[in-house]
Order: structure tokens, then C-alpha cells, then sequence
């Protein structure tokens, strides 16, 4: 929720900063003395600019006021003036209502006036205050309605009171703050108002008070005082003219702030994501999520577990019997079979345990002697011994002794070569 979002100030920056506003507030002041149509126009160019930032669009004010980009300006501004009546209409008729039971009987005793209340004068006085908070209520609530109108664009959505109400509730404080901007706005605009009527009335007493003494001192004649109160009456006509001016011109800035306020205030539902105008908005679909979270939570802190619902087990079915051919017919159940007698049971004899019997005491205490000493286990010697193999001859088949003469010359054991013979006689002298 934007609790946080300071209305006032920045809706009068958003009006400050746009080019051209101050000639764009004097022409809507202006086009108000248009009965009927000056709202119109006032309203769609109010809420065409709130849609906007609804829509999370910043833009300045549209320079051009009677600019039409979709189309839309005058229906706009039509239905606006239209939901404003129509939740006007209870709260006025209560008040009025309460005006004409309120007002009290005067009577006069020995010359002293009394007000005489009674009780129609109190049930019209507590219609007329339930009449003015009803209107500061709806007042709030045609605002929303607006806002919802220019959004969808048709007057339905305005007056669907329920999501009205919904979205009411679900900021209740940042609608009350743009309704305190709103009646201080109001306030200052009846403040300049007095003031502005007071300047202007002692004015024009003054000028008629100078004009008649003038006349008077001077004699001048019934004709130079007529044309003299008609200057004034002009003048004052004219002041009148630039006095109710001011009014429309404050008027249409209030409208503008308002406006544009109320667009800040419902950009915080999302409205991007709205779907139709019967749909549930986002902020209900999260709350009811948020909800159904905090039950569960509730139920789980508390030691609560959904059981799942008893479910019983089905019944099986069992072979089907013969049916029993009764007197009355067959009825689907076997006839009753004794079961056969069983022999009694015989309990069989016990078996008579033999006593331990404890050997002598001259066994159980006679003094150890070692026993006598045998020889170690010799093994029989075997009659037959193994024959000498022959040496294997190097070459021979079956040997596995390879020939000298196919195996190449390997070291001895000892690493030397082997002799080499001489290779003849003469050798062997020679050296």
C-alpha cells in the first residue's frame, strides 16, 4: 500500500512542471462558465491525465485541452459528471431533508425570542449530519468509481459499488489523505473566496458611499446620480465577473490535484494487470492467498492436521453358494453341515526322569597321577623308491636341453667367455 507517497506535494510538482499549465488552468476555469459542457471537458481532461499514472505513465499535462488522443475526452468527461450525481443524490436529499424538519419554531415571549426544538427539529438536525458525512463518504467513493471509469472507459464499471468498496477498504488511509488534501484545498479556496467578496464589497460600498455624498454636497440632479449607480452597478458586475473567474480557475486546479492524486492512488492495485471489470483485481486474489497461508499456518502452530476422510474399505465379494432348497424355496444360503465330533483328548503319561547320581567320594578326591608316557608317531617308510632319470642328451628328441650349435654363445656364470680352441698347430707353436 503507498503509505508513504506524499499526494500533495507530488501532484502540485506534476502540475508545476508541466509547460503551459498555468494557461491551461486559466482556459478550463474559463470554458466553466459553459454550463454542463465545461465539466465535461474539465473531467475528461482531468481524467484522461489520471489514467495515465494509473497506468504507471508519467507525463506532463497535455498542452492542448481539447487534444483527443483516444477518442475518448467528452464520454469520459460525461460519465464523470454522471457517477458524481449519482452518488450525490442520497447523501443531498437527507440533507434537505434535515433542513426542512431542523429548522426550528421561533416564539416570542414578553418580547424575548425563543427556539422551540422539538422532535422532528432533532431527527431533521441528525438527517442533515448523517446527509453531510454521507456526501464526504461518497464524495471519496465517486472519485474511486472515476477512476475505475476511466480506466475501462464505460459507466458501469464507475457505479459497480462492491469493487468500489473493496478497493476502499483495502487503503482506507491513503484515501483519507487525498481527502484531507482535498478539503484543504477546499478550505483555501474558501478563505481567498472570502476575502476576495469582502475587498470587493467594501469597494463598491465605498464607491457608492463617495459617488451619493458627492451628489449630495453638490447638488448635482436626479440624473447624474443615475448614472452614476450604474457605473457602479456595471463595475460591479464586472468584479463579480473576475470574482466568479477565480473561483472556476481554483476550481479546475482542485479537479486537476484531485485527479491526479486519485491516479497515484490506484497505480498501487496494478492495474496493468486487471482483467475484466467482474474479474477478482490482483490485491483480492493476494489476499485471499495470503489468507488461506496464514489458516494453514495457524492450523500447523496449533498442532491441527487435516485427516483425510475415513474411507471404507469395499466389501468382497465371496463365492457364490448353492442355494438351499427350503421349504419356502431357495434363499441363498448353504444349509448348516455339523462339523464332526473329534476325539476327547487322552493326556499322555509323563516320563519318569532318571536321578543324577553323584559319583564316590574316593573318585571325586583322589590325588592326580601323570599319565604314562608314549612315543611320537613315526610314519611307515615307503617300499618304493623312485628311479634315477638319466641325464638328458643335448640335441636329442625329447630333450629340452637345446644344440650348442643352433643356440647363440651366452656368458657364463661368472661373466668370462668360454675357451675358444686353437685353430691349428702352427698357432700354437708361434706363440
Amino acid at each position: 500500500m503507498n503509505y508513504n507517497i506524499k499526494y500533495l506535494e507530488t501532484a502540485w510538482n506534476d502540475v508545476k512542471q508541466s509547460s503551459g499549465a498555468f494557461k491551461t488552468i486559466l482556459l478550463l476555469g474559463l470554458l466553466l462558465f459553459v454550463p454542463v459542457f465545461g465539466e465535461i471537458v474539465l473531467y475528461g481532461y482531468a481524467y484522461t491525465w489520471a489514467k495515465e499514472i494509473a497506468w504507471k505513465v508519467r507525463r506532463p499535462m497535455p498542452e492542448k485541452v481539447f487534444d483527443n488522443p483516444d477518442g475518448k475526452l467528452y464520454s469520459r468527461g460525461f460519465f464523470a459528471l454522471v457517477i458524481g450525481l449519482v452518488f450525490a443524490i442520497v447523501p443531498v436529499v437527507l440533507m434537505l431533508i434535515g433542513q426542512s424538519l431542523g429548522t426550528p419554531v421561533t416564539r416570542v415571549v414578553h418580547g424575548v425570542t425563543y427556539l422551540d426544538f422539538n422532535a422532528p427539529q432533532y431527527i431533521g438536525i441528525a438527517l442533515y449530519v448523517i446527509g453531510l458525512a454521507g456526501a464526504l463518504l461518497l464524495g471519496l467513493l465517486s472519485d474511486i468509481g472515476c477512476m475505475r471509469m476511466s480506466i475501462y472507459g464505460t459507466i458501469g464499471t464507475g457505479l459497480q459499488l462492491d469493487k468500489v468498496w473493496k478497493m476502499f477498504k483495502h487503503d482506507v488511509k491513503g484515501a483519507f489523505k487525498i481527502f484531507g488534501m482535498e478539503l484543504l484545498l477546499v478550505l483555501i479556496m474558501a478563505a481567498v473566496s472570502f476575502v476576495l467578496a469582502l475587498v470587493i464589497g467594501l469597494a463598491l460600498a465605498a464607491t457608492a458611499a463617495g459617488v451619493a455624498g458627492s451628489a449630495v454636497m453638490h447638488g448635482h440632479g436626479a440624473d447624474v446620480l443615475f448614472a452614476a449607480v450604474m457605473t457602479l452597478g456595471v463595475g460591479g458586475m464586472l468584479l463579480l465577473l473576475v470574482f466568479m473567474y477565480v473561483l472556476y480557475a481554483y476550481s479546475a486546479f482542485v479537479t486537476l490535484m484531485v485527479a491526479r492524486a486519485f491516479g497515484y492512488w490506484v497505480s498501487q492495485f496494478d492495474v496493468p494487470s486487471w482483467r475484466g471489470s467482474k474479474d477478482p483485481m490482483p490485491f483480492e486474489t493476494a489476499d485471499a492467498a495470503a489468507q488461506a497461508w496464514a489458516q494453514t499456518s495457524w492450523q500447523q502452530q496449533a498442532g491441527f492436521t487435516q485427516e483425510a476422510p475415513c474411507q471404507q474399505a469395499p466389501q468382497q465379494r465371496t463365492a457364490q453358494q448353492a442355494p438351499f432348497q427350503g421349504q419356502d424355496g431357495p434363499w441363498g444360503q448353504a444349509p448348516y453341515q455339523q462339523q464332526p465330533q473329534q476325539a476327547p483328548y487322552q493326556q499322555q503319561p509323563a516320563q519318569q526322569q532318571t536321578a543324577y547320581q553323584q559319583p564316590p567320594f574316593q573318585e571325586r578326591h583322589a590325588p592326580w597321577q601323570p599319565a604314562p608316557y608314549q612315543q611320537p608317531y613315526q610314519p611307515p617308510a615307503d617300499p618304493v623308491q623312485p628311479a634315477t632319470p638319466e641325464p638328458a642328451t643335448p640335441g636329442a628328441a625329447g630333450s629340452s636341453i637345446p644344440d650348442a650349435s643352433t643356440s647363440p654363445e651366452a656368458p657364463d656364470a661368472a661373466g668370462a667367455e668360454p675357451e675358444r680352441p686353437p685353430k691349428d698347430a702352427s698357432d700354437t707353436d708361434g706363440n
